[in-house]
């Protein structure tokens, strides 16, 4: 996976990878035909797993690969998976690339229903009949699985019962992610009462491809 929103730190993240997988030297050919030149020197007694994530926001100021024409042909084995947060022109792009291609929709309410009762119960937190419906709230934010599963992930760990309701609410109507994340650091930064300390943290994980342990 990358962090990356350009078509040319896609294929120079994968470049990278490839040569330190398969110690061959990274193709100093054009960037339009980098990778095609790569696959023909690796080796795919270990095939890898390439996974391209929102690939309706790459960019890039290059004609030649604005579409997905410079996309390898890869040998047998290798798997390669592609996601993409809307059906932008993209996937029509990658149609002709893909074997299998899946939607995921939004949750309806009995699945969300469970998916609290599963979770929550699972660490024994209890909520009351408000805070039910607070999370049965149909809004946008909520929609959103990810952010859905960060929601419940914070109702487990936040401390005071007598707050929770308002926690709660604050993020359900937070309208948007950059306000939904400020609350929740925010809480953070009231619990471990270190800004810096948090912030340095964040900046660390910000820092690291891998994420930290």
């Amino acid at each position: 996976n990358i962090h990356d929103t350009t078509f040319e730190d896609v294929i120079d993240w994968i470049s990278v990878n490839l040569s330190r997988l398969y110690n061959v030297k990274k193709s100093d050919v054009n960037i339009v035909d980098r990778l095609s030149d790569m696959v023909k020197k690796i080796s795919v007694s270990r095939p890898p797993y390439i996974f391209l994530d929102g690939v309706n926001q790459y960019q890039t100021e290059v004609d030649e690969i604005k579409n997905f024409s410079w996309w390898p042909q890869w040998p047998s084995g290798v798997v390669c998976i592609f996601s993409s947060t809307d059906s932008s022109p993209v996937l029509k792009e990658l149609a002709p690339l893909c074997k299998h291609t899946i939607t995921v929709t939004e949750m309806l309410i009995d699945q969300r229903l469970e998916l609290i009762d599963n979770y929550l119960s699972s660490y024994r937190k209890q909520l009351d009949e408000v805070q039910y419906k607070l999370l049965l709230t149909d809004t946008p934010l909520i929609r959103n699985t990810h952010l859905f599963a960060t929601l419940l992930d914070e109702v487990r760990r936040y401390g005071s019962f007598e707050k929770l309701t308002s926690f709660i609410s604050n993020l359900v109507f937070a309208g948007d992610p950059l306000h939904f994340y400020n609350i929740i650091f925010d809480n953070q930064q009231r619990i471990f009462n270190n800004a810096e300390e948090l912030a340095d943290v964040l900046s660390l994980i910000a820092l690291s491809e891998q994420g930290l342990p």
